[in-house]
């Protein structure tokens, strides 16, 4: 369990702007420090202990888990601890529709599989220079929003 002087040390507890911060978020705050938000470590500790235990139980019953991410300051970090543990993530943007229109989301993802595979072939290879450079290009930009 992580307790809360991990967390002071680690720095989690403090946050955004008061003016940026959501009203929502008000119930976890500890004080406000020259226009900063403060959030109660203890607040964290229970969430992060609430966020593990649902984890725990999403393995055992053989779910997979997505991580979200859209701070571009994290991405990286996301994305070698994705690779290191195996696990799924988002880490540039959440795309359009990912929530009310999730079957469009998996054809799109199967489609990027596709173009994976095919610049593998000899088809590809059969292109022109050129040609192959623009389906590179559209292939890149598909896998940084699905990777």
């Amino acid at each position: 369990m992580i307790s809360t002087k991990d967390i002071m040390a680690a720095q989690a507890h403090i946050g955004t702007l008061k003016n940026e911060a959501h009203p929502k978020t008000n119930k976890y705050w500890a004080e406000v420090v020259h226009n900063v938000v403060v959030i109660d470590p203890e607040a964290i500790a229970q969430q992060l202990e609430h966020a593990r235990t649902k984890i725990q139980e999403a393995q055992t019953n053989g779910q997979e888990i997505l991580i979200v991410c859209e701070k571009k300051m994290y991405a990286d970090e996301l994305s070698k601890l994705g690779e290191k543990y195996k696990f799924n993530y988002l880490n540039y943007k959440l795309p359009a529709g990912f929530l009310t229109n999730f079957d469009t989301l998996k054809k799109r993802i199967e489609s990027m599989n596709t173009m994976a595979r095919f610049v593998d072939t000899e088809n590809y290879l059969a292109l022109t220079k050129k040609e192959q450079l623009v389906y590179k290009r559209k292939l890149e930009r598909v896998l940084k929003i699905y990777k």
